[in-house]
């Protein structure tokens, strides 16, 4: 993943000669990847309360990966940084995530 999610063209080029197969940027919400540039994958969800999952980070998240499991090419990525999650008490949020998954 680019450090905060920032690359360019150049960065992707460093990347690529350093050997690395793929890369993750910070992009969000995708479910479903065909067509993306391998040096700029997206993720799925971020446990951090972003605008766009209202009062409810746990039932978002869930709402996405359910939605990968219905496409096609369905994609789930689920980033978390151990320091938010701390900080922000999102805990409970992380492990009825977890659960559901686990249950699939």
């Amino acid at each position: 993943s680019y450090p905060r999610g920032y690359f360019n063209e150049n960065i992707k080029k460093i990347v690529s000669d350093c050997g690395f197969k793929e890369a993750r940027t910070m992009k969000r919400g995708i479910t479903d990847i065909a067509g993306y540039d391998k040096y700029e994958l997206p993720i799925t969800a971020h446990i951090y309360p972003h605008p766009e999952y209202g009062n409810n980070i746990a039932k978002s998240i869930i709402d996405l990966y359910e939605k990968a499991n219905q496409e096609e090419n369905g994609y789930f990525n689920l980033v978390l940084h151990s320091w938010e999650v701390n900080r922000l008490n999102l805990w409970n949020d992380f492990i009825k995530i977890i659960k559901y998954i686990g249950k699939r």
